[in-house]
């Protein structure tokens, strides 16, 4: 379906793992805004091929926000490269290669900074946390989802939890720091991931690439 050739989106890229074969791409227009258009890339010996493109997302409501600078509760996403952990959701089973899970009403996601469980998916009846986000919604937002590995190794407090892909509540609608797609577009990167591919999610705005990718562009793998 072609190659992406923007020159810092690139370097971006070629600063990865070699064993990374997929990228989510989410690529802001600016780092104030809650809009973004994610990719679903894939190597190949030609450079990256485009699986998806065009993706309408939505981030957090105050816009994107450098990794270290992350604070629970402050409505931005972490820019940087981080693993996809695993895909969760409401239905038993779902079209993917991915390690799935279905959230049940006793599944939590501790945001309480004090816990041990901090930023951890724990049964509720197994935490000490006094403050947590219950997995299986009375909404759709986590019918589908998959964990982005943001501060989960190692975990520090307060620097932010819960970091998903999930459906969104429409394209007007910014998350609390998530990156938030239409359902039709999360089943179709949900049946394309391949976890022997290694993907990852790469997420910024093309300044904020070009200045991962003069890092290294991998301090969350």
């Amino acid at each position: 379906m072609g190659t992406i050739d923007t020159g810092k989106i690139e370097e971006a890229l070629d600063a990865l793992p070699e064993d990374v074969g997929q990228v989510i791409l989410t690529l802001g227009e600016r780092t104030d805004a809650f809009y973004a258009i994610v990719y679903l890339l894939e190597r190949s010996d030609r450079g990256w091929d485009v699986l998806l493109r065009d993706i309408k997302a939505t981030v957090g409501a105050l816009g994107f926000v450098l990794p270290f600078q992350k604070r629970e509760g402050d409505k931005k996403t972490p820019t940087g490269v981080y693993p996809v952990e695993f895909a969760f959701g409401y239905e038993r089973e779902v079209k993917t290669k991915m390690e799935y899970i279905e959230m049940t009403e006793k599944d939590v996601w501790v945001d309480d900074v004090t816990s041990r469980d901090y930023n951890r998916w724990v049964k509720i009846e197994e935490t000490d946390g006094r403050s947590f986000e219950l997995m299986r919604r009375m909404d759709g937002k986590y019918k589908y989802g998959l964990v982005i590995g943001y501060n989960r190794n190692p975990v520090i407090p307060g620097m932010g939890s819960a970091i998903f892909i999930h459906v969104w509540d429409g394209e007007e609608v910014p998350t609390e720091g998530c990156i938030a797609l239409s359902e039709e577009d999360i089943l179709k990167i949900l049946s394309l991931l391949d976890p022997r591919k290694k993907p990852v999610v790469v997420i910024g705005t093309v300044e904020t690439l070009g200045y991962l990718s003069l890092n290294g562009g991998t301090d969350g793998i």
